[in-house]
């Protein structure tokens, strides 16, 4: 996560699962998103991230969507990392889709499709391997009363 400006630490880390939920305010899920929205409190003032680990053929798959302005001001990203190397293979490909909460709010956009036919592991160099989308899929939140905040829809899934 140094890659994404969300770390600052520097040397080894002994359990990555703790220093994920501690230091970066990951949380726990017990399956991954599906046509889950991420909203935004404030629009694009600053930097944003929602980190999440999720167990997955009983391996941990951690997974990121945020938005760093000082490394893009026009696109948020997405990244999918395993905690170990060794859960690669056992984890198998993955896709994520990125669609707006409110079609009309995209400037035309429909979505944003990656997929992994090998999950990343922890010890890569994970900015190469992030999947980066349009900030204009998140749209705004009107209907819901909530002007200010912006909102967008994710779904990850197996493709094996």
């Amino acid at each position: 996560l140094m890659w994404a400006g969300g770390c600052q630490r520097s040397g080894p880390i002994r359990d990555l699962r703790e220093h994920l939920i501690k230091e970066h305010h990951f949380v726990v899920r017990k399956k991954l998103p599906v046509k889950k929205h991420f909203c935004t409190a404030s629009g694009f003032e600053g930097p944003r991230e929602w980190g999440h680990l999720a167990t997955v053929r009983g391996q941990t798959l951690a997974y990121v969507i945020g938005y760093q302005p000082s490394i893009s001001k026009t696109h948020g990203f997405v990244s999918i990392f395993a905690l170990q190397q060794s859960d690669v293979q056992v984890l198998g490909g993955l896709g994520v889709t990125v669609t707006p909460v409110v079609a009309k709010d995209s400037a035309g956009l429909r979505s944003s499709k990656f997929s992994w036919s090998e999950v990343p592991h922890a010890n890569m160099d994970l900015e190469q391997v992030a999947g980066l989308f349009p900030i204009k899929l998140f749209s705004g939140r009107l209907d819901e009363g909530k002007p200010h905040e912006r909102a967008v829809e994710i779904t990850i899934q197996s493709e094996t």
